[in-house]
């Protein structure tokens, strides 16, 4: 692999503003795990933001902008915790939609994984499973790059599989999770084949990748692929060059790609993702030292290159075949949030190995792909929900957060604490009979100097209080 990708804090994984490099960097992080705190104390404090019923407007149909009352999305106000005053200096940026849909969801059980199934859904019965003791992954092997990368990330590694010597496990069952890795042939090339399950997380994780990309593009030779970006560049190890121009070899429509994704991870991984929500990587995740070069609708291709072909500043030689997808963990464009339960960093954290879905599509179809999932999406139980309008949610966020919240556990100390960041989000509401409501929240990050201390959620719906997730470190 030859890219290593800068993301923004937004990040695959959802917990607001927790900043977890992603598989495609090459960074690794040491494990942290969730913690539960239970359900203790309520503030003390008298509310100075008042809401009636009869003050409630709510919206639907139209831009999700124009419902939730227009530009810019700014509140500033203040509150008392503790005895202590909470400042409220909020701006909200928005991704775009015409509808907010509720899900009847539930999470994906260790039973839902389907392991076997899957095992034989993609190699038929010739396949190994790399569960010996002697079986890692290394580079000197010719394994696939991706996965080393993957795995190390699974299981909270840290290290660099471009290093000759590094090397990870392929076979981990543990109290938390397990980690298994298979390789088999797809139409004459070998491929890598992990599949885990986190039980902290009820997550499910999924990865096929080729040893060789060439296998797939056509020229052996080219063993390692970058992708385009919106600038125009190719992302060569951490740094972009001008992208080479050749047309791209793959002739998939736009809708035709969607549909392989959808249907692959349907029939082979077991997983339902939104259709809607799978599109065309996103690059505005990338830094960029020339904000105006960026191209909006631009897609990010696939270009296969080999070592020889690295040193040519045109990259001559390299062959542009395919595009890649993602699905973002989101529902309508709104993120879906990573974690109900507290967080602790002190102990370590196990998280997502995938960008929620990446994919690698070309006219032999899905060549590539990472996916995480935590919910099964069992029915849609409304097209569009109407929601508040930005103003009277921040009201409503206000007085939960004084009168109904557990906040005062991170009011400790006459510091500066600040409400700074507010995200329209999705969050799983329990209805009482095992499964849960995918609803749209507002979820406030709160910060004491520089730390994020806790995350208040209301509803976007109704402003009702939600849950308050704390950050310990």
């Amino acid at each position: 692999m030859v890219r290593k990708r800068i993301r923004k804090s937004v990040a695959i994984i959802s917990v607001v503003t927790l900043v977890v490099t992603t598989i495609m960097t090459g960074c690794g992080k040491k494990r942290k795990e969730f913690k539960e705190y239970g359900n203790s104390s309520t503030s003390d404090a008298v509310s100075v933001h008042t809401l009636t019923d009869s003050d409630i407007k709510t919206t639907s149909g139209g831009t999700l902008i124009d419902r939730l009352g227009g530009e810019p999305l700014q509140y500033s106000g203040e509150i008392t915790v503790n005895g202590i005053p909470v400042s409220i200096n909020v701006t909200s940026k928005i991704m775009e939609t015409d509808t907010l849909p509720i899900y009847k969801v539930t999470e994906i059980t260790e039973e839902d994984v389907r392991e076997e199934e899957i095992v034989k859904k993609i190699f038929g019965n010739d396949f190994r499973a790399l569960d010996s003791e002697n079986d890692v992954l290394k580079s000197e092997n010719g394994d696939s790059e991706e996965m080393m990368y993957l795995a190390m990330f699974a299981m909270g590694e840290d290290g660099d599989p471009e290093d000759p010597n590094f090397e990870t496990k392929t076979w981990v069952d543990s109290e938390d999770y397990f980690l298994h890795i298979y390789e088999g042939d797809i139409g004459g090339a070998a491929y890598q084949l992990l599949i885990s399950y986190n039980r902290q997380y009820h997550e499910k994780s999924f990865a096929l990748y080729p040893k060789n990309w060439g296998d797939v593009c056509g020229n052996p030779t080219l063993d390692k692929i970058c992708t385009t970006s919106s600038d125009g560049k190719v992302w060569v190890g951490s740094m972009p060059v001008d992208a080479p121009d050749i047309p791209n070899e793959c002739e998939l429509s736009d809708e035709d790609m969607i549909d392989k994704v959808f249907d692959f991870v349907q029939e082979n991984v077991f997983v339902d993702l939104p259709k809607s929500d799978i599109g065309f990587f996103s690059s505005s995740w990338y830094y960029y030292e020339d904000e105006s070069e960026i191209q909006k609708d631009a897609k990010s291709e696939m270009v296969f290159v080999n070592d020889e072909v690295l040193k040519d500043a045109n990259l001559s030689g390299s062959i542009r075949n395919g595009y890649e997808l993602e699905y973002n963990n989101t529902i309508s464009n709104q993120q879906i949030i990573y974690s109900t339960d507290d967080i602790d960093f002190s102990s370590g954290m196990m998280h997502q190995i995938g960008d929620s879905g990446i994919f690698m599509v070309n006219d032999l179809g899905v060549i590539g792909i990472s996916l995480s999932a935590q919910y099964k999406f069992d029915e849609m139980l409304e097209t569009d929900v109407s929601i508040l309008k930005y103003e009277d949610a921040m009201k409503a966020f206000c007085k939960a957060m004084e009168e109904n919240s557990e906040l005062s556990k991170a009011i400790k100390d006459e510091k500066k604490y600040e409400f700074k960041n507010m995200k329209l989000m999705y969050y799983p509401i329990p209805d009482g009979n095992g499964t849960m409501k995918m609803t749209p929240v507002w979820v406030g990050d709160l910060e004491r100097g520089e730390d994020l201390v806790a995350q208040g959620i209301v509803s976007a719906v109704d402003g009702s209080y939600i849950n308050t997730i704390f950050i310990q470190y």
